[in-house]
């Protein structure tokens, strides 16, 4: 068993005090010590934690919402591929050009948009577009 004088004697030199000779021990220089340092440190160490688990929830939905993204993407190009592919079976001769009512009715399938009070100089880059694009080789 530690005697009384043994244990003030190490709670004063636990908290930086130092004994120069005399009567009176001198306190410690400076900001006192951090004694609740490890209880800080844990309650630190849980909020970070929290902030991980939170910014890996956020990671794994934004890696769904991509997936889905990518998914639609890929379904709207296979959409896209595949429209053209029947417009071009449809509209096109087999042996011959795309005649100019052919072409005008890509134009208007592939861009609704377009019209000839809008664009009164491409009708005609427009149908060359077409006649490449799907006259076969």
């Amino acid at each position: 068993m530690i005697d009384k004088t043994d244990a003030a004697v190490a709670t004063l030199e636990n908290l930086g005090y130092t004994h120069e000779g005399g009567s009176l021990w001198k306190p410690p220089l400076g900001k006192a010590p951090d004694f609740n340092m490890l209880d800080s440190l844990r309650a630190r160490a849980a909020s970070l934690e929290d902030q991980l688990i939170a910014q890996a929830n956020r990671a794994v939905i934004a890696e769904q919402e991509v997936i889905a993204l990518t998914q639609r993407l890929a379904m709207a190009n296979r959409l896209n591929t595949d429209a053209r592919n029947q417009l071009a079976s449809s509209a096109l001769p087999s042996t011959s050009m795309l005649t100019d009512e052919q072409c005008d009715r890509m134009i208007a399938a592939l861009c609704p948009d377009f019209s000839d009070e809008n664009f009164p100089r491409d009708r005609p880059i427009m149908r060359q577009l077409a006649r490449d694009a799907f006259t076969p080789t």
